[in-house]
């Protein structure tokens, strides 16, 4: 009584304005205690036809206030209050109190109730909350779920994803069209645009994930199910806002792909692998096609088009998981490359498609590429292991720098020149690689030979195919050098492995400096000669890291003849090492000489 005078005297005079502010607020603090200390169930029902009669109330004196041009304070009161009303509901859900079956309706009732004031009004507070507050009572509801309640849930979820979804819906057309008049809804802010679209679709996905990790349901189809409902309502929203609001798709993708691992993780067994592929495949090729379906509506929306493109890798782990569970011992490879063959077939069709004036599309159509090389590079891990995984990846990065002189497009620099780091590392920074395979006893002519020799010779190829930039990056400058250091260490790690395999006996591969003289000899005259051949190198291709790190090799080289192995010579043969090594530093001297007098006359001219 004293509340609805208040009200009707807020509406008739100026005055009293500030009183029905006061009223409001200390109404909404006696209903949040009376729901706390006394709400029952023989009081729910009241509880609730209350809670519906004061949300309809402040709903209409909303419009009131808002034609009338009232104070700041009342507008605020009267348009929060229907979404504030799920406040004490959601405390009435948290209780130990049964869950009536109209509790769900009077939600949804107060729910369209505060989004028909925020559309009504262009308070976007109004709808924030009432999403935000409708996402906690539902999941404060949640852990009082057994298995079985799965499809009341679901239905929730459902209609939640409706109520907001069709509000952004209608609001985004109503955005898009502009047009003026009583059916315009009023200027949310801007950050809106993007926001409410994007929870709108992000909560109701967040619920549903809780729902596949706590109720674990055996057949997913009717989790699956709600899941597309969702997406579809969220990619209705991006196909009539259009580019403002279009980023939902992408929440829509990962909000079904999160929902789809989820239940994966938690209740996948066997015995679903046909409705589960069946799922995935539905999902998967929903967003791969839905720009080559929608062509007109969707050739200018940026995100929908990277949705397509993404769709493959977000899938993808799911096939993998779900025919690996079938089969753990397979090999998939072939997985990946059917998933290759369709990413490169989009990205035909998108070369064809999306406008040659859209500003993204070089961005966009590298985006397909990008993911076709994601498969193929997932091929080799899941069809060949050891050291043919590493010779594959080394032979990958050198066929993207001939690829790149054909699609000059700088991501397959940085991918090839990863690849070719990758492979080198495999070889180079990893012990385990001389546990690949037991040693067969065959000198020089092994798999290392191979496996070290094809990865150094695709360093090499990668460092002469990498292209000049026009406007070259630091990285970019260094990265031919670099590459061309990854072969040479390569080759020398090479050198010193077929050297301890020749000495080696058993089955294990073991490098010992301090051997048998023969051995000690072979590392020292190896390392001269390769040190040479890098002065060398450095000399007739004028790179001076290469001179110098000859030098250096061969200041080791002597080093270590000097201090270990002469002393094990007799005298004989330490004046033929002395010899040789003399040898070697003439030879040495001599094509130093002789190319710094070619450089001194080619600088002259």
């Amino acid at each position: 009584g004293p509340y609805a005078a208040t009200a009707f005297l807020a509406l008739r005079q100026p005055i009293g304005h500030r009183d029905y502010t006061v009223a409001g607020v200390l109404l909404f603090l006696i209903l949040l205690g009376w729901t706390e200390n006394q709400l029952t169930v023989a009081t729910l029902p009241a509880a609730l036809a209350a809670y519906l009669l004061i949300g309809a109330l402040h709903g209409a004196l909303a419009l009131a206030f808002e034609r009338r041009g009232a104070p700041r304070g009342s507008r605020w009161v009267s348009q929060l209050f229907p979404a504030a009303l799920l406040l004490p509901l959601t405390l009435g859900l948290l209780s130990d109190i049964t869950v009536s079956a109209f509790v769900w309706p009077v939600v949804f009732g107060l729910n369209l109730m505060a989004l028909g004031v925020a559309l009504a009004t262009g308070f976007f507070a109004a709808a924030l909350a009432a999403l935000l507050l409708t996402f906690f009572s539902i999941y404060s509801w949640m852990p009082r779920l057994s298995s079985g309640g799965l499809g009341e849930l679901l239905l929730v979820i459902g209609v939640m994803g409706l109520v907001f979804a069709g509000a952004g819906l209608w609001w985004a057309r109503r955005a898009a069209r502009g047009t003026a008049g009583p059916a315009t809804p009023k200027a949310w802010p801007e950050e809106a645009r993007v926001l409410f679209p994007a929870l709108t679709g992000a909560l109701p996905h967040i619920l549903l994930v809780f729902a596949a990790a706590r109720l674990r349901p055996e057949d997913p189809s009717a989790l699956f199910g709600v899941t597309a409902l969702v997406s579809a309502l969220l990619l209705g929203i991006a196909g009539v806002g259009g580019e403002s609001v279009a980023a939902v798709v992408l929440v829509a993708l990962g909000g079904a792909g999160l929902v789809q691992h989820v239940w994966h993780l938690a209740a996948f067994t066997p015995a679903a692998t046909g409705v589960t592929l069946a799922w995935t495949t539905f999902f998967a090729l929903g967003f791969l096609l839905m720009p080559f379906v929608g062509r007109a509506r969707c050739a200018r929306v940026r995100y929908v088009w990277m949705a397509s493109a993404l769709s493959g890798p977000v899938h993808f782990f799911l096939y993998h998981r779900t025919l690996a569970a079938v089969d753990p011992a397979g090999r998939w490879g072939l997985l990946p490359a059917a998933w290759a063959v369709v990413s490169l077939i989009a990205l035909a069709g998108a070369f064809r498609r999306i406008p040659t004036d859209f500003a993204p599309r070089q961005g966009l159509l590298a985006l397909f590429g990008a993911v076709a090389l994601f498969f193929i590079t997932l091929i080799f891990p899941l069809q060949f292991d050891k050291e043919w995984l590493t010779i594959a990846w080394a032979l990958e990065g050198v066929a993207l720098l001939w690829l790149h002189r054909r699609i000059p497009h700088p991501g397959l620099k940085a991918w090839a020149f990863g690849l070719v780091a990758v492979a080198f590392a495999r070889l180079a920074l990893n012990p385990a690689v001389f546990d690949y395979h037991a040693r067969e006893g065959t000198r020089f002519f092994n798999w290392y030979l191979y496996a070290y020799g094809v990865t150094a010779t695709c360093a090499f190829l990668a460092a002469r195919l990498w292209p000049a930039a026009p406007t070259p990056g630091r990285w970019e400058r260094r990265a031919p050098g670099l590459l061309a250091a990854l072969g040479t260490a390569l080759l020398f790690l090479l050198l010193n492995i077929e050297i301890a395999d020749f000495f080696s006996a058993g089955a294990a591969l073991t490098f010992n400096l301090r051997g048998s003289l023969a051995q000690d000899l072979a590392y020292t005259l190896g390392w001269g000669l390769f040190g040479l051949g890098l002065i060398v190198t450095g000399l007739v291709r004028r790179i001076k890291p290469a001179q110098w790190s000859g030098l250096a090799l061969l200041g080791v080289t002597i080093g270590k003849l000097y201090l270990h192995d002469v002393w094990r010579l007799t005298t004989l043969f330490r004046s033929a090492a002395f010899a040789g090594l003399a040898v070697m530093l003439i030879l040495g001297s001599f094509f130093f000489q002789h190319y710094q007098a070619r450089a001194k006359e080619a600088s002259r001219e």
